[in-house]
C-alpha cells in the first residue's frame, strides 16, 4: 500500500486527519488525492543495517 503526506486536513464521521500527517491508503486512493492536489506521494526509507562483513577464513601456512 503507497504512502501519501496530507497536504489539507480531511474528515468524516469515523476519522480526521490533519495536514502533515503521512497516511498508508490504497492505490486509487491515494492517486485520486495526488491528483488533486491533496497530497504528495511519499518514498519509503530504506532501513541499513550495520552488518559485519564475512570475509570467510584465512588460510594457514602449511608448517612441514
Amino acid at each position: 500500500m503507497p504512502k501519501v503526506k496530507l497536504l489539507r486536513s480531511r474528515a468524516s464521521p469515523t476519522f480526521s486527519q490533519k495536514a502533515g500527517e503521512v497516511i498508508e491508503c490504497s492505490e486509487d486512493e491515494a492517486l485520486f488525492l495526488v491528483k488533486n492536489g491533496r497530497a504528495e506521494p511519499v518514498q519509503e526509507q530504506r532501513i541499513e543495517k550495520a552488518v559485519k562483513k564475512n570475509r570467510g577464513r584465512k588460510a594457514i601456512p602449511d608448517e612441514g
